[in-house]
């Protein structure tokens, strides 16, 4: 699965060219849905990536009139996770969504806890998050 969030439109169709080669048939794009927000899709995709940034009640709008237009697979990005955070401030943004994809594959992915009390120089540590929702 090939990760395209900093990639422009314009690269994310090349690689979809790409991909479409033989050699290549073992590779998939995981699209923002951003991408799939801001461009007319032709072809149906396979998965797409929710990032909490994206999530607010106009999103959550949007998705309710087209959660059928989505993949079958949809990636939850927590993003960056503050050590400060409680459970609430991490999955109430989401509850909505899970709720409305409740027929599509979701799968959770989670960043790196960040302390913003540490200076710069201080490495970020990345630990498991386990959520039982």
């Amino acid at each position: 699965m090939l990760d395209v969030r900093n990639l422009n439109s314009d690269d994310i169709e090349t690689l979809e060219e790409l991909i479409r080669n033989p050699s290549n048939l073992d590779f998939d794009i995981l699209y923002p849905i951003e991408y799939l927000l801001d461009n007319a899709i032709q072809e149906p995709k396979t998965y797409v990536r929710i990032s909490k940034s994206v999530v607010n009640p106009f999103f959550v709008q949007w998705l309710r009139s087209n959660k059928d237009s989505l993949p079958n697979t949809v990636i939850i990005d927590f993003e960056y996770i503050e050590i400060e955070s409680t459970r609430d401030d991490l999955i109430a943004p989401f509850i909505p969504i899970v709720e409305l994809l409740k027929d599509h594959e979701i799968v959770i992915m989670s960043g790196v806890f960040v302390n913003r009390k540490l200076s710069q120089s201080d490495h970020l540590k990345s630990e498991p998050l386990y959520i039982n929702c």
